[in-house]
């Protein structure tokens, strides 16, 4: 997968429009991170923020803050495009035997998205998620010494950036009580795949996204501060969630919103729990995934008032991940339930995503940022005062105080 690497950066340098031809700090990435770590020597590293650690972006504003301030955005953008095109050639490489390639790719760049993910050093966590959650679903990678030793720390530190150790977390304990319940009945379901499930898996790099999820709930415990006034019942919920928000950010507009998507729901999971067209750990890889990104989809719903979520370009982020699994879900459910060769499934659902993607032409790639000249105002940081510098979106600002130097006696 080293060859695709450069494909994907060109790919997603190009859905993230001027990142890197006109760098501009976007929110959380001046007012938290740089910020953050301007004048400090020491990484900022556990320094939570909206209720949780981020330590991967905290990591790289330390490192390019030995840089020029001039150039920061220039570095965060370059790393967070490096970082997501890294996250989807792990994906790739890993699914690549059970989700044709295409739609892989497809899944992750023709879905329509209001762009706030791409080129930003605040959104690269919703790529490293992929990451973390496939390294904890899928079976040990086999490798041995300080690699083993690398990929443990990887993981650990994944899990300390956003709150997705938790659900992986979850995630694992859930198919793990599934695992355990299937032995004891014997009913050798996924052909007997599921009673070794959990000895197949990666404990070492489980073990360390449990760690960081006990870290992360923590936080969220002590910090969290619901922005929900009223809270509505669990099947009110679930069925705001699942019957209609969920498939506006699917689709990029309201489509056949209501009841109807019980159906589908109903067969996509009956295809992964039944099918017999698909190996069971490629059933069951598939559903722990698709299990991790409803649950993530709902996370909000008790959390934050999701009025606006109605709307596309609101919270669009918090779907990316289920909008990615849905596609590789609906490939995996038409492959187990029906007579479909894979290479007609897949393309069959690569004609419904072009489909959706010329239906959001405008969703393809991020907006562009408003130029506030960052370059021309981080020149003057060194002269004493305070520096107010507008950034994306506008509105916001970042004030950088600097000190009157100290006269020499």
């Amino acid at each position: 997968m080293l060859a695709l690497l450069p494909l994907l950066f060109v790919a997603i340098a190009l859905k993230s429009n001027d990142a890197l031809s006109v760098p501009q700090f976007w929110a959380e990435d001046a007012t938290v991170f740089f910020k953050g770590q301007y004048g400090h020597a020491w990484p900022q590293l556990f320094v939570p923020f909206a209720g949780y650690l981020l330590f991967v972006p905290r990591l790289i504003a330390w490192l390019a803050s030995f840089g020029s301030p001039v150039v920061a955005p220039l570095i965060y953008n370059l790393v967070a495009v490096g970082v997501s095109s890294a996250c989807l050639a792990f994906v790739a490489n890993k699914l690549r035997h059970i989700v044709p390639l295409p739609l892989i790719l497809a899944s992750f760049l023709i879905v329509p998205t209001n762009g706030e993910i791409f080129g930003t050093l605040t959104n690269i966590q919703w790529f490293l998620q992929f990451v973390l959650a496939i390294g904890c679903f899928v079976s040990p990678a086999g490798t041995r010494g300080w690699r083993a030793w690398c990929r443990v720390a990887t993981m650990f530190a994944l899990a300390l950036t956003g709150p997705f150790s938790i659900i992986v977390s979850l995630t694992v304990a859930a198919m793990m009580v599934a695992s355990w319940a299937d032995r004891r009945s014997g009913a050798g379901l996924f052909e007997g795949q599921l009673a070794t499930w959990g000895k197949q898996r990666d404990m070492h790099a489980i073990a360390a996204t449990m760690a960081g999820a006990a870290m992360q709930a923590f936080v969220l415990l002590t910090l969290l501060n619901s922005q929900a006034t009223t809270r509505p019942g669990l099947w009110s919920q679930l069925s705001t969630c699942f019957l209609d928000i969920v498939p506006i950010h699917v689709f990029g507009f309201p489509f056949m919103l209501g009841a109807a998507w019980f159906v589908i729901y109903a067969c996509m999971l009956g295809g992964l729990i039944s099918g017999k067209n698909i190996r069971g750990e490629h059933r069951l890889l598939l559903l722990a995934m698709l299990i991790y990104a409803c649950a993530e989809a709902f996370a909000p719903m008790g959390l934050k008032d999701v009025t606006g979520m109605y709307q596309f370009n609101h919270g669009d982020r918090y779907y990316y991940l289920t909008k990615v699994v849905f596609w590789w879900t609906a490939y995996g459910a038409l492959v187990a339930w029906g007579n479909m060769r894979p290479r007609d499934a897949g393309g069959s659902v690569l004609v419904v995503l072009a489909l959706i993607a010329l239906l959001n032409p405008f969703r393809m790639v991020r907006r562009d940022f408003a130029d506030f000249t960052w370059q021309e105002h981080a020149r003057d940081f060194d002269t004493p005062g305070a520096h107010i510098v507008p950034v994306n979106p506008a509105g916001w600002t970042i004030t950088i105080d600097t000190p009157e130097k100290e006269s020499s006696p």
